[in-house]
């Protein structure tokens, strides 16, 4: 079993040589290697859409840690004003405690999502 560079289509592959006329290479040391007639080097587009996919990826679960910050907040204001018009019993020490802490532990997740995505899009941004 080798590894290939395909005359035909330019893609790499492993396995059986598929013609005569492909090169066999080193294998490639990661999906964003390109072969450039002589050694894999690093394709830079390939590089910044990674970093892209994990910066989206990661914004996406700091909106979703943002909502449930926002929802607690509303929970917590909502209890309060019901207290405020006589309509319930005050929030007990342990639920209002509850909510304190889901409202920091989501503030704390999303500070520490937009550190992580600030330093990839630095990393992105280095790329040239």
């Amino acid at each position: 079993m080798g590894h290939y560079i395909s005359l035909h289509s330019g893609g790499y592959y492993e396995g059986d040589r598929a013609s005569h006329l492909d090169i066999e290479v080193p294998q490639r040391p990661s999906v964003l290697h390109v072969w450039d007639g002589a050694a894999w080097v690093l394709d830079a587009q390939a590089q910044r859409d990674a970093l892209q996919a994990q910066i989206d990826a990661l914004e996406q679960k700091a909106i979703e840690n943002r909502k449930w910050r926002e929802y607690s907040i509303i929970q917590m204001e909502e209890a309060a004003t019901a207290y405020g018009a006589a309509q319930v019993p005050p929030l007990d020490a342990a639920t209002s405690l509850a909510y304190a802490y889901a409202v920091n532990t989501a503030y704390q997740k999303t500070k520490d999502l937009d550190v992580q995505i600030t330093a990839l899009r630095t990393q992105k941004d280095a790329i040239v």
